[in-house]
């Protein structure tokens, strides 16, 4: 999770200089392609914006997907359709990403807790199950805590942190060593095509967005070329500055918390080095800094949410990409449960 946030920020950061685009900017620029994935796109008008949603049909419980900072609905594509066997599946894009609109304001975890909402109630959704990745967890802890009885349970794909205690140690590593260690910018040949672009995703992340993911979140010009991010630069950063410490105690509902645990520094950071040196820092931070943290997340998460559990998964931070058997079998058992 720590490192979605960083990669984010840093993404943000190094794109400062693009300007934000419009949707139909957007569509004007990227050459023509079908989004080959089994689901329906639509949207719907929540607190006077348009928020943009994938629904992959099937049968049963409601599942509403969120993704983490940085991504869209369709960060899922590969995913989704493996629940339809057992629930009705949708995605929600959040505002200041992909499709949906881009406000300059609303970013608070409050604010996207009632989008959320009012797009249940669009969708006419009267409960939900919930599952969500990365930075989402705050928004899923804020919706269980504030509309218990719209809730049927949660999933948190490492999501479980508190926000408010992560910038601080990042805060913190700005001034003191170690440092969480700084990916490489793409190259020029990085840039060329849109396969060149998922590629170094995929070197810096370590697993492979889905390309409807990719060319969502990121602008390519008529020959495919990368020109930039879509949110506007500063969006990742008003999000981090309206989150709120999780009010664990105040969820009620059964709460499934996924944790990804990396067996090597090289699992954690997929990019080269570069130097021993950088290896070395990055080691530092990894088991001096980050593990501290994040066992103490997993027992404060056990210990406040009182129908909590914790699992472990040896895995990629993406863990539903990297590991989507074993997660997919995960919520089926969890869900089902009486």
């Amino acid at each position: 999770m720590w490192k979605s946030l960083t990669l984010a920020l840093l993404f943000a950061v190094g794109c400062a200089h693009q300007a934000p685009t419009s949707n139909a900017t957007l569509a004007s620029q990227v050459a023509p392609w079908t989004d080959s994935a089994p689901h329906r796109s639509g949207f719907i008008t929540v607190n006077g914006i348009r928020l943009h949603y994938l629904d992959w049909g099937g049968n049963g419980d409601v599942i509403m997907l969120l993704a983490g900072l940085g991504n869209t609905a369709h960060v899922f594509d590969d995913f989704a359709p493996r629940l339809t066997a057992h629930f009705r599946v949708y995605a929600l894009t959040r505002r200041g990403y992909g499709e949906s609109d881009h406000p300059k304001s609303g970013y608070d975890t409050a604010t996207l807790v009632e989008d959320l909402r009012g797009a249940l109630d669009s969708l006419r959704i009267a409960r939900v199950h919930l599952v969500g990745h990365s930075l989402v967890g705050d928004e899923l802890s804020g919706f269980a805590a504030r509309y218990p009885d719209r809730v049927g349970k949660l999933v948190y794909l490492d999501a479980a942190y508190d926000r408010a205690e992560l910038k601080r140690l990042l805060t913190l590593s700005l001034f003191t060593n170690p440092k969480p260690p700084a990916p490489p910018k793409p190259g020029r040949r990085d840039r060329e095509t849109v396969m060149a672009y998922s590629q170094y995703l995929e070197r810096i992340y370590g697993v492979l967005w889905p390309e409807a993911e990719v060319r969502a979140t990121k602008r390519f010009d008529t020959n495919g070329r990368y020109m930039g991010e879509v949110a506007n630069s500063a969006t990742a950063l008003k999000i981090l500055q309206g989150e709120e410490h999780p009010a664990y105690d105040k969820i009620t509902t059964s709460a499934l918390a996924l944790y990804a645990l990396q067996k090597s520094v090289e699992q954690a950071y997929p990019w080269p080095f570069g130097s021993p040196i950088a290896r070395l820092n990055a080691w530092n931070w990894y088991t001096g800094r980050w593990k501290p943290f994040a066992k103490g997340q997993q027992e404060r998460f056990e210990k406040e949410v009182g129908r909590g559990r914790v699992a472990q998964i040896h895995g990629n931070h993406y863990l539903f990409l990297s590991h989507a058997d074993e997660i997919i079998a995960q919520i089926k058992s969890f869900l089902r449960e009486p």
